[in-house]
């Protein structure tokens, strides 16, 4: 149809992402006019750009998913009733911590610890519960290789208004990003030495707010009262191009909607590595001896679609030791496995939460049992 647009072109008038129209689209929020049935493409109408562009604004303004999906089909005076309360409640909010802020000022006396190395800083304002969690959720993908000393760090990125953190040991990729208090017109990188943030997480998850630190010569410290400051060390070395990994991914031949908490539960009582096919309706999970009907467990709740790669399905075969944290650090209940075949990685993410994203690379065939002929 002429008026269809390619999601690429698509995001360039709309103001979003691929990324992001993909993870609306997988939330049904704002789905596709038509996904091709063979190779899995989307394509959106033109009439379709208000919405998006509306999304994108909504978002922006820090309206919730669940708000701005509602005003997409929302009459202009219930999108003014829930703007005017939005408005309200991020007014109050902001005095709230403008308060909180003052306090903090007033408290402040000549024994203040001045910041490390000097000269000019920025100072980002996070809640400390949100950092921690974020944290803990990415530390599971930095690696411990003493040839890439790099991939021991977290890799941070501030600018409009939120900082993401990423982390990779080449076999999984985490990326959390979470709104802050940043600056105008701020915008920086760094890769922070992942040992030292998991020191001082504890103590970071019991603060209401906390503050990142950035001084002029590039030293790090997270601030958690006016007299503590925990220094973070920061590697020199160049990060790997995550962003351009994710953007070049594939969209998946099948996609599941699973229940968070079953699927760890059936990781639980298996052993390394572990198979799992999705085929037909059903996903099944398997240890890596499993007999037809035997050990073998049916994920009851899952929703498979998406375009099979072959009239049985997809099945792939993890490491425990890395499918396991990638979806137990998951958000929400229930999350969005994204398959594209034997190595090629997977994606994890929340079904309803698209602030943190998980690649996970599959492990080769033959490196486990194949899987029985007959299947479930």
């Amino acid at each position: 149809m002429t008026d269809e647009l390619p999601i690429g072109d698509f995001a360039r008038r709309s103001g979003l992402t691929a990324s992001a129209l993909r993870f609306y689209a997988d939330s049904s929020v704002l789905l596709p006019a038509r996904v091709d049935p063979v190779s899995g493409y989307r394509y959106y109408r033109a009439d379709q750009i208000p919405a998006a562009v509306l999304l994108r604004r909504l978002r922006e303004a820090d309206v919730s998913l669940a708000s701005a999906t509602a005003a997409l089909t929302a009459t202009p005076a219930e999108l003014r009733r829930l703007l005017l309360d939005h408005a309200r409640r991020i007014t109050t909010e902001a005095e709230r911590k403008a308060a909180i802020a003052g306090e903090i000022l007033a408290s402040l006396g000549e024994g203040t610890p001045p910041v490390a190395g000097g000269g000019s800083t920025t100072h980002i304002e996070l809640t400390g519960a949100v950092f921690a969690a974020a944290v803990d959720q990415v530390l599971t993908a930095t690696g411990d290789d003493p040839a890439h000393p790099i991939l021991s760090g977290v890799h941070l990125e501030v600018e409009d208004g939120s900082l993401t953190l990423a982390a990779t040991d080449r076999y999984r990729l985490a990326v959390r990003t979470i709104p802050a208090e940043i600056p105008p017109n701020t915008h920086l990188t760094a890769v922070l030495d992942a040992r030292d943030l998991a020191t001082a997480l504890s103590e970071i998850r019991r603060r209401p707010r906390v503050q990142l630190v950035i001084d002029s010569e590039e030293a790090v410290y997270v601030r958690m009262s006016d007299r503590a400051d925990h220094p973070v060390r920061v590697l020199r070395e160049a990060y790997p191009d995550h962003r351009s990994m994710i953007a070049g991914l594939d969209d998946p031949a099948i996609r599941l909607r699973l229940p968070r908490q079953r699927v760890l539960e059936i990781l639980q009582q298996l052993g390394d590595p572990v198979r799992l096919t999705a085929a037909a309706g059903t996903v099944v999970i398997a240890a890596p001896d499993a007999e037809a009907d035997t050990d073998a467990t049916e994920v009851t709740g899952a929703e498979v679609s998406g375009t099979e790669m072959s009239g049985t399905g997809v099945t792939v075969w993890f490491a425990l030791a890395t499918l396991y944290p990638a979806i137990a650090t998951a958000v929400g209940d229930t999350l969005l496995l994204d398959l594209r075949g034997p190595g090629l990685p997977a994606t994890v993410r929340s079904a309803d939460d698209g602030d943190l994203t998980t690649l996970v690379m599959p492990i080769a065939p033959t490196t486990a049992p194949a899987p029985p002929e007959s299947g479930r």
